[in-house]
């Protein structure tokens, strides 16, 4: 069993410092990096995903505010894997798949089926495991759903009959490279097995917004700060990262570790940091 620390405090922490800050948002709510180095950002102000090369130059937008196939009513969640893209259409209580030049896939959407358990309203959060399965965060039944790769209903958990593992307060979720399934619920860090076995609850420190990965690496994200851990020993250590004041007056939406870098999400723009040699 895995087993997971939240330090809290600054005795980890490490220093960094401002390199760049591009994009030009509304009211961005998530990004995600792909393997090849390009950047996908929902944006609830415009209804839009943005795709952004490694320089921060805008390469397309795509959607548009709507409730057909390609449109969007509060994208609040964008995830990937090598392949597609997967948009989380909260208000359309729906996923849209994409290739990774945002031409439209499929549109997962339960909500009027005949099948109780696979129905989910108001998701908040979606990802994909490595087997294909995929994994939704339903804010009105507070649950996750798993779908099979071909988009058929496979099973529900974390309701209310979950007992110590049952979902209250959900943020968001991440399947990380172990497929292990992360919520943030609340101030609480759950943790479930690809099956839906719960195997881990975590009281955190802070009261995080967002839950974020890059391969092997988590980050937690709070209004003015960012914890990352990776994989080692069986075990997530979160460090908290001293970060320089930025000058947007506004609270971070996400985060991602990349190497000796942090990218952080606010709602109209990327800063990236990069680790001091001091």
């Amino acid at each position: 069993m895995i087993i997971y620390f939240l330090i809290n405090g600054m005795l980890f922490a490490q220093d960094y410092q401002l390199e760049n800050q591009f994009g030009s948002f509304s009211e961005a709510t998530s990004f995600a990096l792909s393997p090849q180095g390009y950047f996908y950002v929902t944006d609830n102000g415009s209804d839009e995903i943005y795709k952004l090369d490694s320089l921060g130059i805008q390469i397309l937008a795509f959607g548009g505010y709507g409730w057909g196939d390609g449109q969007f009513d509060f994208p609040i969640d964008v995830s990937l894997n090598a392949l597609n893209i997967f948009v989380t259409d909260k208000n359309n209580h729906s996923v849209q798949q994409f290739d990774k030049d945002l031409n439209f896939i499929s549109r997962l959407y339960t909500r009027e089926g005949k099948n109780n358990d696979a129905a989910f309203g108001f998701p908040l959060s979606a990802d994909i495991s490595s087997m294909g399965d995929l994994f939704v965060l339903d804010s009105e039944n507070k649950r996750i759903l798993k779908f099979d790769l071909f988009g058929n209903f496979v099973q529900q958990f974390g309701g209310f009959d979950a007992g110590e593992f049952s979902i209250k307060n959900p943020k968001k979720l991440i399947v990380a490279e172990n497929n292990n399934i992360m919520v943030l619920d609340g101030n609480s860090l759950l943790i479930f097995d690809l099956f839906g076995n719960g195997i881990n609850k975590t009281s955190l420190s802070e009261d995080f917004s967002s839950i974020d990965k890059y391969y092997n690496t988590i980050t937690l994200t709070g209004d003015s700060s960012v914890y990352v851990s990776s994989f080692e020993l069986d075990k997530l250590l979160f460090k908290k990262l001293r970060l320089p004041n930025i000058t947007e007056n506004a609270a971070f939406s996400a985060s991602l570790a990349v190497e000796d870098k942090v990218y952080v999400l606010t709602k109209n723009s990327i800063y990236c940091f990069v680790l001091s040699e001091k």
